[in-house]
């Protein structure tokens, strides 16, 4: 046989019967190819060579809606059963042929179990070739399973009945036993052959058959099929099991035991769902005491009792509602707290810390239920990680349950990476914090922020001048509720690649007029800031130089006073901050000078752009000139006001943009 040009099965042809074998599921509406040959010798199964004839083809449609059954055991010539696995609840006809004429040798359900056996009564005893098994749902049929009789060999006929090693009793829904290798079990009810189970036997024999629980005295019969052979009949009455137990005390939350009565000797076992919590035995008397872990309102337990394998039906019992005061609610207690605060249950008129297992203080519960219990001179309260316990009492002085914390730190906040330029100092804090504090890298309060429903916060920050420089460092501290600070988390501002560099400053001196520099491309205005405030804006050149007049601003007349220049973008984007600072001019140096020498002469600072000489009354004389390497030279030859020993006169230096140095007075030297 052929599929897309592949051999993918051969068979044996019997009279007008082709027989095929094991061939593989094939796509709906696949067409393959069948060719015959001839076979040397015709009494033998398998050939041994092949003569090619004509082909003769034949359109075989595959049924692959419908599955094929998973199973199909061995079947020999006196086989009375075909026996196998299957889809539960499928129908299967099993029948003897090939592609021609075939014919129905019997049918079945497929058990719940998933297992089969079909009684073919003789109908294998002559097959000299296949018979094969479809599976049909709704009507429609998988593809058939093929196997070839074994022609040469029998099945045995002598298959004693299994073997059963469960004491089967009314509660029994679970029996074992042993049987011949891959045998199929059936147990059946009464004499009326009622199915209530079945189970296939491993390689060594040993099966294991789930039936319902059946009522005392009813007699099971036990059979087994293997290779097709059925056994005798190995029949058992059921005996009465175990009764459940009874009178059970009513188990409310928080209870540690299970009462009741059972039959003496027996074994009592509680589980939560699959998960034995405890067990016990039942007394002489018939009673039994069952320790347990606590449990919550609600929960079902399942309780049996069992002697051996024979285990009784479950009681069910949901746990109640427990009659004791609930533990009181503790509002986490941070280290530094002075009050370890929280709320009672209802009914609750006193509440009891304990730490080390030790009293240590009983307080009133207020009518709100609330408590708070001074906490600032209990060592064990001021240490992190102590554990501590609170017990609240009725008027009665019945207890509540136990309540247990730990002394915690209050958590630091989490802190969103912050850019230069960003509106708001962001973060999470943890639950129950009432207040977000901001700081400077000194420490000095900025402000206090708002903290949402979800632990999110916000600081705004686009106003505060602390907050403009890339790399400074700022810090946020929480509050909890009762009043404990955290630690504080560091943060550092960061560049923002989004954000225009700063604009560059040109040194300014004092008395300069103007402020001036470069911005970066798309600066369309620019500002100057003097403690964090825009004081005066500046203009901006087509190469982006810029020019801010300073020359008027009082805050700019002293040395070292410092100021900030920055851009906004045509969307009103600032870039980042730039810092400057006012500087003075160094005063000249000047070389010892003689009476009726013919150069005054020495050296400026860089940003020196002239140098003049004045007399002792201050009157400008000349300017000279300065070199590259920052020397400079004023002729004076046959100048009158230099020429007389004793006498003074004054250097001062010039930058690009006017702006003077400190004045040098010099002492003329006699020659």
């Amino acid at each position: 046989m052929k599929a897309k040009k592949k051999v993918i099965a051969t068979a044996l042809l019997s009279g007008a019967c082709i027989y095929l074998s094991d061939v593989p599921s094939l796509v709906d509406e696949e067409k393959v190819k069948v060719k015959a040959a001839m076979v040397e010798q015709e009494v033998n199964p398998l050939p041994t060579a092949l003569t090619p004839l004509e082909p003769i083809f034949s359109d075989i449609t595959s049924r692959a809606e419908t599955p094929m059954i998973t199973l199909f055991d061995r079947p020999y010539p006196n086989s009375k059963y075909l026996t196998g696995k299957g889809i539960p609840g499928a129908t299967l006809s099993a029948r003897v042929g090939g592609a021609g004429p075939s014919s129905e040798v019997g049918s079945v359900k497929v058990s719940p179990d998933g297992n089969f056996s079909i009684n073919v009564g003789e109908a294998l005893k002559d097959c000299r070739g296949n018979v094969y098994i479809v599976q049909i749902i709704d009507g429609k049929e998988s593809p058939p399973k093929y196997l070839t009789v074994d022609l040469h060999n029998l099945a045995p006929e002598n298959v004693s009945s299994p073997t059963v090693a469960t004491n089967i009793t009314s509660n029994t829904t679970k029996i074992i036993g042993k049987a011949e290798p891959e045998a199929i079990i059936i147990v059946k009810s009464n004499s009326l052959g009622l199915w209530i189970g079945d189970g296939r036997a491993d390689k060594n024999g040993n099966f294991e058959v789930t039936i319902p629980s059946q009522l005392a005295l009813v007699k099971l019969h036990f059979q087994q099929i293997s290779k097709g052979i059925a056994s005798s009949i190995r029949t058992t009455q059921v005996a009465q099991g175990l009764r459940p137990v009874h009178t059970l005390s009513p188990v409310k939350e928080g209870d540690t035991k299970v009462t009741g009565k059972g039959t003496a000797g027996a074994t009592v076992r509680v589980k939560v769902g699959s998960i034995e919590i405890g067990n016990g035995k039942v007394d002489s008397q018939g009673n039994f005491n069952v320790a347990i872990d606590k449990q919550l309102e609600g929960t079902k337990l399942s309780i049996t009792q069992a002697n051996g394998d024979d285990e009784s039906e479950a009681v069910v019992v949901t746990v109640g509602k427990s009659t004791q005061l609930e533990a009181v609610a503790i509002t986490t207690h941070y280290v530094g707290a002075t009050y370890l605060r929280g709320t009672a249950p209802a009914g609750a008129t006193k509440v009891t810390l304990k730490v080390g297992g030790k009293n240590i203080r009983t307080v009133d519960v207020a009518t709100d239920n609330s408590f708070r219990i001074y906490a600032n001179d209990v060592a064990g309260l001021k240490q992190v990680g102590t554990i501590f316990e609170l017990v609240a009492q009725d008027a009665s002085g019945q207890l509540s349950k136990v309540a247990t914390s730990t002394v915690e730190e209050v958590p630091v906040p989490e802190l969103d990476a912050f850019k230069i330029g960003q509106t708001h100092v962001t973060g999470k804090v943890a639950k129950g914090m009432t207040r977000i504090s901001l700081y400077d890298k000194t420490g000095k309060l900025l402000r206090n922020g708002e903290i949402n429903a979800d632990g999110t916060f916000r600081i705004l920050a686009s106003d505060l001048p602390a907050l403009r420089f890339v790399g400074d460092t700022f810090t946020v501290t929480v509050t909890s509720a009762t009043g404990v600070i955290s630690k504080a988390s560091e943060g550092i501002i960061e560049q923002d690649g989004s954000i225009a560099a700063a604009p560059t400053i040109t040194d300014y001196y004092l008395d300069d007029t103007y402020i001036t520099g470069k911005v970066s491309a798309g600066a369309t205005k620019i500002f100057l800031r003097i403690n964090g405030k825009a004081v005066r804006g500046g203009t901006i050149a087509a190469d982006g130089s810029y020019r801010i007049y300073a020359n008027s601003l009082a805050e700019l007349k002293l040395i070292g006073a410092t100021f900030e220049v920055v851009t906004q973008d045509a969307n009103n984007k600032y870039s980042e901050v730039a810092k400057g600072e006012v500087r003075g001019m160094s005063a000249p140096t000047v070389a010892p000078y003689r009476s009726g020498q013919i150069n005054i002469t020495g050296t400026v600072s860089k940003e020196a752009a002239k140098i003049s000489v004045y007399d002792k009354a201050g009157t400008l004389i000349r300017n000279g000139q300065i070199n590259a390497d920052g020397t400079f030279r004023i002729y004076v030859s046959g100048v009158a006001a230099f020429q007389v020993a004793g006498d003074s006169f004054t250097v001062r230096a010039f930058n690009a943009n006017g702006s003077k140095s400190s004045e040098t007075r010099v002492v003329i030297l006699p020659k």
